[in-house]
C-alpha cells in the first residue's frame, strides 16, 4: 500500500495524506479532492476503508 495515494479523514492511526484529517465523526461533511492534483498516474479505483481494531461494525459511507 502506498501512503502517498491514501487520504485519511478520521481516526487515530496516522497514515497517508493528512490534509483532510479533520472529520469529527458526527454528521456528513463534504470533501472535494482534485484527483489530478492530489494524485498522479493511472488510477482505476477509489476505495473507502473503515479500519477499527477495537470494535466490530465500523462503516465507511459516501453520497453524491
Amino acid at each position: 500500500m502506498c501512503a502517498s495515494r491514501i487520504c485519511e479523514f478520521y481516526g487515530t492511526q496516522i497514515f497517508g495524506k493528512q490534509e483532510f484529517h479533520n472529520y469529527s465523526g458526527i454528521n456528513w461533511k463534504m470533501y472535494k479532492i482534485s484527483i489530478g492534483e492530489a494524485f498522479t498516474g493511472k488510477i482505476q479505483h477509489i476505495i473507502f476503508i473503515a479500519d477499527e481494531d477495537l470494535h466490530v461494525g465500523q462503516n465507511a459511507v459516501y453520497k453524491n
